[in-house]
C-alpha cells in the first residue's frame, strides 16, 4: 500500500497539502536560496493552518480562448478533518455552481442544470495526500542541492515530462526535471510571501514554467503561474487568492450546504473491488483484461476494477527487485479525456504517447472509446513500446 504521508507530517499537514496537490514532476532546486524559509518553518507554518477563507481567481489562456473564474473559498480543518466549500461567482454561465468536500465525500451541483452530482472517496479520492511534505522537501533542497520527486499518484497529464530519447533502464534512475530559483519576498495578496519559479532543467523535460507565491507565515500558495506547451499549444494559467484570511472563525453554514430539493442527483460509483488471482479478476472484470506480455521476470501480482458498473480494470505486476508494471483499461465518453501530452509514438498503429513523470515512464493510447495506460519505472521505452503493442486494442 502506497505510504500516505512522511512519518514526520502530521494529520493535518497531509490535508493542507491535499488541497494544493501539483502535477507530478521532478524538481531540482538550485543553489540560489538566500532568504528563502527554513524547511521546518514550511511544516510549522503548513500545520498552524486550522482555517482559510479567501476569494479564487483563476483563468487560463490558450489560442484566442480564454476563461476566468471568480469562487468564494472557504477551508476548515478542525481536529484532523477537513472540509471545502465553494462557490463559484463569474462568470455567469457557471455562477452558483457548488463543491462541497467533507470526510464523506465530495458533491459537486451544476446550478444551470439543477443536478447534483455525488462521489464518496475511495483510495484514489484521498491519494492527493501523498503531496505531504511536498513544500517542506522543496525547502530543504533549496538549501542542500538535493533533488525533490512528487508522487506520480494520481497525477494529472498536465504538467508532464516528455522522455528523453535515451532510454533509462532502472527504476533508480532519476528523470531531469525543474530549476527552482528562489525569487525572494514580496507582498501578495496583502501578506508578505516567498516566490519560486520552475523553469526546464534539460531538453528532456517539458515545455513548462511555473511561479509560485507562498504565504510566508502559512506557506500556502497566494498566487501560481504557469505556462505549459502540449501538443502545439501553449497554455497560460494563472490562480491568486483576494481577500485572503487565515484562521478566522467560520460560520458552519457553508459546510452544511444543500441543494435544491427539486435538483436531480447522480451517484459516481467508486465502489473498487481488488483480486489476488488473474484469473478472478477476469472473471470479474466487465472489459477484457488485457496481456501486455511482459518480460519473463514479471508475474501477475494483484489487479482491481473501478468506476461505474466497473469500467476500469487494472492489472499490476512485480519482478525481483522491488520492479513493478501497471496494465490499465477504461472506457471513456466521446469528448472524455485527451491522450497525455508527451513523445508522439504509435502502438498497434494508432497515434499514442510516451511520457515520464517522476520515476514511472508510460504509454497510452486509445482505440474507439477505450483506453490504455502501460507504465513501469523499470522497463525503458523500447519494452514499454513492444508490451503496449502486444496488448494492441485487445
Amino acid at each position: 500500500m502506497t505510504q500516505i504521508c512522511d512519518a514526520m507530517v502530521s494529520v493535518r499537514l497531509c490535508l493542507i497539502l491535499a488541497l494544493v496537490v501539483l502535477g507530478g514532476c521532478v524538481f531540482v532546486l538550485t543553489d540560489d536560496h538566500t532568504g528563502a524559509p527554513s524547511s521546518t518553518a514550511v511544516a510549522a507554518g503548513l500545520n498552524d493552518i486550522e482555517s482559510v477563507s479567501a476569494t479564487e481567481v483563476s483563468g487560463i489562456r490558450f489560442g484566442n480562448t480564454s476563461s476566468h473564474t471568480t469562487t468564494t473559498l472557504r477551508i476548515s480543518l478542525a481536529g484532523d478533518s477537513l472540509r471545502r466549500f465553494s462557490r463559484v461567482r463569474e462568470p455567469n454561465a457557471t455562477a452558483g455552481d457548488v463543491t462541497l468536500v467533507t470526510g464523506h465525500g465530495t458533491m459537486a451541483y451544476d446550478a444551470s442544470r439543477n443536478r447534483v452530482t455525488r462521489a464518496p472517496h475511495n483510495d484514489a479520492a484521498v491519494s492527493v495526500v501523498d503531496q505531504a511534505g511536498f513544500y517542506e522537501r522543496v525547502v530543504a533542497a533549496a538549501h542542500d542541492g538535493s533533488t525533490v520527486t512528487v508522487p506520480s499518484r494520481g497525477v494529472s497529464p498536465l504538467p508532464a515530462i516528455p522522455a528523453a530519447d535515451a532510454d533509462a533502464t532502472d527504476n533508480t534512475t532519476d528523470v531531469p526535471g525543474y530549476a527552482v530559483s528562489y525569487l525572494g519576498a514580496r507582498t501578495v495578496a496583502g501578506r508578505n510571501a516567498h516566490g519560486f519559479r520552475l523553469t526546464p532543467a534539460t531538453d528532456a523535460a517539458a515545455d513548462m514554467t511555473q511561479t509560485l507565491w507562498l504565504d510566508a507565515r502559512y506557506y500556502y500558495p497566494l498566487r501560481t503561474v504557469t505556462t505549459v506547451t502540449s501538443n502545439a499549444t501553449t497554455y497560460h494559467l494563472r490562480s491568486h487568492l483576494e481577500n485572503v484570511t487565515f484562521n478566522a472563525d467560520l460560520s458552519a453554514k457553508p459546510f452544511s450546504w444543500t441543494p435544491p430539493a427539486d435538483a436531480t442527483t447522480e451517484i459516481v460509483d467508486t465502489t473498487t473491488r481488488r483480486f489476488d488471482a488473474l484469473a478472478a479478476l477476469r472473471d470479474a472484470s466487465r472489459l477484457s483484461v488485457p496481456d501486455p506480455e511482459l518480460p519473463a521476470a514479471y508475474s501477475f501480482d494483484s489487479g482491481r476494477t473501478s468506476g461505474a458498473a466497473h469500467r476500469q480494470v487494472t492489472a499490476e505486476y512485480s519482478a525481483p527487485g522491488a520492479h513493478r508494471a501497471t496494465m490499465t483499461k477504461f472506457t471513456a465518453p466521446p469528448g472524455g479525456p485527451a491522450l497525455d501530452a508527451g513523445a508522439q509514438v504509435t502502438v498497434a498503429g494508432q497515434p499514442a504517447s510516451y511520457l515520464v513523470t517522476g520515476h514511472t515512464r508510460r504509454v497510452s493510447w486509445a482505440c474507439g472509446g477505450v483506453q490504455y495506460r502501460l507504465s513501469s519505472g523499470a522497463l525503458n521505452r523500447s519494452q514499454l513500446l513492444a508490451s503496449a503493442a502486444a496488448v494492441a486494442c485487445r
